[in-house]
């Protein structure tokens, strides 16, 4: 198996070959240089139900009660990791033994401390990043106070309209429409139409 790759006509050389004896498997080649692989277990929902797949990359939300609060926070902590392998473990609860789902993960040495003491210290869920996604947005992290007070903040409708460009409606589809302090949402359902108006709520 080649360790680089190799162009047509270029000489096959030991270096660039994995040895023939003294392996156990290729991962060790696979890490990019200077950086570590660490495997994490996770859950069917943390794993994002089974997508996650060798060549993803993901986010990492740690929740977690910090020192001196009584509140836990989730947090994203860790950015853009590639995912190296997805495995399962064997381990014990309640006596009987049960099937860990486990995530490999392409980290440098300073994110392997930070993923260990995270693993330590809270509940880790990861997130699948869109192929081609290397962006980094900025979060506050959220707690459940947080949560309960922005529950009524600006409808999931009417971020649709901002973000999205105003399509004929379809049947069984939504259109979305705004005109000042309100916006109005056609439905179709089963060839009938009816029209949502809303107010737009104003914070401050």
């Amino acid at each position: 198996m080649a360790l680089q790759g190799i162009v047509k006509g270029e000489p096959i050389v030991e270096a660039k070959l994995m040895p023939r004896e003294g392996t156990t498997g290729v991962m060790s080649y696979k890490i990019p240089e200077g950086h570590r692989a660490m495997t994490v277990a996770v859950d069917q929902v943390s794993g994002v139900a089974g997508f996650i797949t060798p060549g993803s990359k993901v986010d990492v939300v740690l929740t977690t009660t910090p020192p001196g609060k009584d509140e836990p926070i989730s947090k994203i902590v860790h950015r853009n990791i590639p995912v190296l392998a997805t495995g399962q473990v064997i381990e014990q609860k309640d006596g009987q033994p049960v099937v860990v789902p486990t995530v490999t993960l392409d980290v440098a040495p300073e994110e392997a401390e930070r993923l260990a003491m995270s693993t330590s210290q809270g509940r880790l869920q990861m997130l699948l990043r869109r192929a081609g996604d290397e962006g980094s947005a900025a979060t506050p992290g959220a707690t459940i106070t947080r949560v309960l007070t922005e529950a009524g903040g600006v409808p999931a409708a009417q971020r649709l309209v901002s973000k999205r460009p105003a399509t004929a409606a379809r049947p069984g589809e939504a259109k979305l429409g705004m005109s000042g302090e309100t916006f109005n949402v056609e439905v179709w359902r089963d060839g009938s139409k009816t029209i949502e108006t809303f107010k737009v709520r104003k914070e401050g």
